[in-house]
C-alpha cells in the first residue's frame, strides 16, 4: 500500500541520513508515522518521524532533523512529486497523480488479500458484541452495534489476527427479565387458548375463539411489566403448534420450566436468523447458564476468596 511504501522511502532515508554522517541513531526500532493532512495544500501525506527521533538522533531541533532526512529522500522517486519541510519538524509529501492509477492493477492482481499483513500474527482476539437481551427482536441499535464489531473483526484478521467472534446469551436462571418474558408468553399462549387477558392497567382482551366453543374460560392476569410487542404473541403460537393444549392445566412449575427453555430458544433463532441476514455469523454463541452449570462461577469467587 502507498502507506507502506512511503514509510519504507523515510525509513530508508533515516538510514541514509545517519550512514552518511548528519546524526547518530541509538534506536533502529523506530516507526514511521503517517497520515493525511486536514488541509489539502499540507501534501497528500505527511509524517512526523522527526518529533520522535529527537532522542534517539540527540539532536533537540526536529525541524533540523527533518532537513538532514530530507536531503536523503530521492528526488527521482516514481512516487513522489515533491517534498516539503514544515511546522516542527513535518515532512509533507505531494504525490504524482498516477500512483491512484497504479494502485487499480494492485488491488485487481491482489483481489482480497489486498491489504492485509501479517503484523499481528499469532495474536488471538474474542470480540463480544451485541449481546442483545434474548427477550426481544434485534433492533435497529443492535444493528450498528453489529456493524461495528464485524468490521473490526475484520480488520483484525486483515492484520493476521486469530478472531472469534461471540454473542453474550444473558439467560442466567435468576434473570427476572427472563423470568417475565416467559410469563409474557404464557399469558398469550393461555389468550390462544381462550382465556382473556387482563392487564395493569384495567383494560381486558379477549382470548381467541376456543375449538370447542363450551363456557367462558377464567381471565389471565398479564404481568405488570410484562412485554407486550407483537412477537410474544407470535412465540405463544408457535408452542401452541409445537405443544398444542398440553400446559393449558398443567402443573404450574412444569409449564413455567417449558416456557422459560422454548421462549429462550424461539428467540436466540429469530435473533440468530436476523443477524446472519445481516450478513454477521459467530463463532460462539455463549450461555450465561452454562457458568453456573460448570460450577465456573464458584470457582471463580472461591479464587478471590482465596
Amino acid at each position: 500500500m502507498i502507506t507502506d511504501d512511503l514509510a519504507a522511502l523515510v525509513r530508508n532515508a533515516v538510514f541514509a541520513a545517519r550512514d552518511a554522517g548528519e546524526f547518530t541513531l541509538t534506536d533502529e526500532d523506530f516507526s514511521v508515522p503517517l497520515v493525511t493532512p486536514r488541509q489539502k495544500e499540507h501534501g497528500d501525506f505527511s509524517s512526523t518521524v522527526a518529533l520522535s527521533l529527537k532522542k534517539a538522533t540527540g539532536i533537540s531541533d526536529s525541524r533540523d532533523i527533518a532537513a538532514r532526512i530530507l536531503r536523503h529522500i530521492p528526488s527521482d522517486n516514481p512516487l513522489i512529486q515533491s517534498t516539503e519541510l514544515a511546522g516542527p519538524g513535518f515532512i509533507n509529501f505531494y504525490l504524482k497523480p498516477d500512483w491512484l492509477q497504479d494502485v487499480l492493477p494492485r488491488i485487481e492482481f491482489e483481489d482480497i488479500c489486498y491489504g492485509t499483513n501479517s503484523s499481528r500474527a499469532g495474536e488471538r482476539v474474542l470480540i463480544e458484541f451485541v449481546s442483545a437481551n434474548p427477550t426481544g427482536p434485534i433492533s435497529v441499535v443492535n444493528g450498528r452495534a453489529a456493524a461495528l464489531g464485524d468490521v473490526l473483526g475484520n480488520l483484525l484478521t486483515a492484520q493476521g489476527c486469530q478472531v472469534g467472534r461471540e454473542f453474550y446469551i444473558n439467560d442466567a436462571l435468576n434473570s427476572t427479565q427472563m423470568e417475565i418474558f416467559s410469563e409474557s408468553v404464557i399469558a398469550r399462549y393461555l389468550q390462544h387458548l381462550g382465556h382473556p387477558l387482563v392487564f395493569a392497567d384495567g383494560r381486558t382482551e379477549l382470548g381467541a375463539t376456543q375449538e370447542s366453543g363450551e363456557g367462558e374460560l377464567p381471565a389471565v392476569n398479564f404481568p405488570e411489566k410484562g412485554y407486550p410487542g407483537d412477537y410474544v404473541r407470535e412465540i405463544a403460537e408457535k408452542i401452541f403448534a409445537e405443544a398444542g393444549n398440553r400446559f393449558a392445566e398443567s402443573d404450574e412449575s412444569e409449564r413455567k420450566a417449558f416456557f422459560r427453555t422454548a421462549t429462550l430458544r424461539y428467540m436466540i433463532d429469530s435473533q440468530r436468523e436476523a443477524l446472519e441476514a445481516f450478513g454477521l455469523h459467530y463463532d460462539t454463541w455463549f450461555y450465561e447458564s452454562s457458568l453456573y452449570e460448570s460450577h465456573a462461577v464458584e470457582g471463580a469467587i472461591a479464587k478471590l476468596k482465596e
